[in-house]
């Protein structure tokens, strides 16, 4: 039987909120697609999308398995969506004394099982649902998994409100702390594991999914502005948001270049794990590689940021290679994938005694990193919690990569 409560709602104002999205008609988005793709691995299913719904037609957004822009709203399963105010569940269609007979049983795309969720703007006005099909019948959906897609929902009505990529990252970061216990899986899913490689992997290793961690060996990288607190005490709010924007717009699509895993970013710094969750024999060489194309776009991040009328900003980058224990930390209810050991401490403290425009990297880095790297300057620096000096090496070049000498 169908499972949903219906809610009283206003038709004049709901088609008032779809419209101020601007989202109606327009092309896919990344952004839309991912939790689409989400959506069938959580559940197994063959068709998943996000529809918006017009006075006449569901539009859809977003779509996987589909092969469809739109379709006519009218006795529509998305049409009963909408008046919910939770999920609405059809194990059996052909068994259903309302939707045994209608067009989309009976004909394309023959729905025989059917989930939807309504998804929600401002006042609470329903613009659309997000959705999953098969084409057989199902007995139902079990509670965790249902609790995920509930997450994937409420993370596609923050997509929907949100205007770009950047503004999502904003919103985002500035929202954690409001929405991390609802959706805490699915927002490490896409925030933490980034790639879609890292977000396969988890989704099919339920072991992923518990609390604990294992022995790995990892190059870790850490990323701060130099000046940039005392900075933005100066500036105001909206354009150290701007300049931060940019700032990590840039970073991160060189991070996912190289195969990087997003541990934090906290402010304008970044924490990047390179080997974990995904093995990878070259870590060493992916984050050396990454930082010094990360130092390498700053020449024209500033550059926009001149032409914006903003300040120039300059980073310090600090490797170090160890042993660490990555997993998952917390508890049952609440936890995080992160990594914790020693050579984490070591490498903020590396990164620490960068100057802008600097990759300072540990001995245990540049051993595996051979004679392809082009070594700047060497330093002997006492460290807190260190009873002997440690040496820090100055990272110029990588093969084909190569930084011009600082001054």
């Amino acid at each position: 039987m169908t499972t949903a409560t219906e809610t009283v709602f206003d038709e004049a104002r709901r088609l008032e909120a779809v419209r101020s999205l601007e989202l109606l008609d327009t092309g896919a988005e990344e952004r839309f697609d991912r939790i689409c793709r989400l959506v069938q691995e959580v559940l197994g299913v063959p068709v998943a999308y996000i529809a918006l719904i017009d006075e006449e037609r569901q539009f859809f957004k977003a779509e996987c398995g589909l092969g469809a822009n739109e379709a006519p709203r009218e006795n529509s399963f998305c049409d009963m969506t909408i008046r919910q105010s939770g999920p609405m569940v059809v194990p059996d269609a052909d068994a259903h004394r309302h939707w045994k007979n209608s067009p989309f049983v009976k004909g394309p795309p023959h729905v025989k099982f059917y989930l939807g969720f309504p998804l929600f703007i401002k006042d609470n006005q329903a613009v659309g649902t997000l959705c999953a099909l098969d084409f057989s019948a199902r007995e139902g959906v079990d509670e965790g998994r249902m609790a995920l897609l509930n997450d994937l929902a409420r993370i596609a009505e923050t997509e929907l409100t949100l205007k770009d990529a950047l503004e999502t990252q904003a919103l985002l970061l500035a929202r954690e702390a409001e929405l991390v216990e609802r959706k805490d899986f699915i927002r490490r899913v896409l925030g933490r594991y980034v790639t879609d490689e890292v977000a396969e992997h988890v989704l099919s290793s339920p072991e992923e999914f518990h609390i604990g961690g294992q022995r790995r060996e990892v190059t870790i990288l850490m990323s701060d502005l130099r000046g940039f607190t005392p900075m933005s005490d100066v500036l105001g709010p909206e354009k150290v948001v701007q300049i931060l924007n940019h700032y990590l717009h840039h970073m991160v699509e060189i991070v996912l270049k190289w195969g990087g895993t997003i541990d934090e970013i906290i402010g304008d710094a970044l924490l990047i794990i390179f080997g974990a969750p995904l093995e990878m024999p070259d870590h060493a060489k992916r984050a050396a590689s990454c930082a010094i194309e990360m130092q390498q776009a700053m020449q024209e991040l500033n550059e926009l940021l001149k032409n914006e009328g903003l300040v120039e900003i300059h980073s310090g980058i600090g490797l170090n290679t160890g042993e660490v224990v990555v997993g998952n930390i917390g508890s049952e209810k609440r936890m995080k994938y992160s990594v914790v050991g020693s050579p984490v401490n070591l490498t903020a403290r590396i990164e620490a005694f960068t100057i802008g425009g600097q990759i300072l990297a540990s001995k245990e880095t540049c051993d595996q990193l051979g004679p392809e790297a082009r070594i700047d300057g060497k330093l002997r620096v006492n460290m807190k919690g260190y009873s002997k000096p440690v040496s820090i090496y100055e990272i110029g070049g990588l093969g084909e990569l190569q930084l011009p000498q600082l001054g």
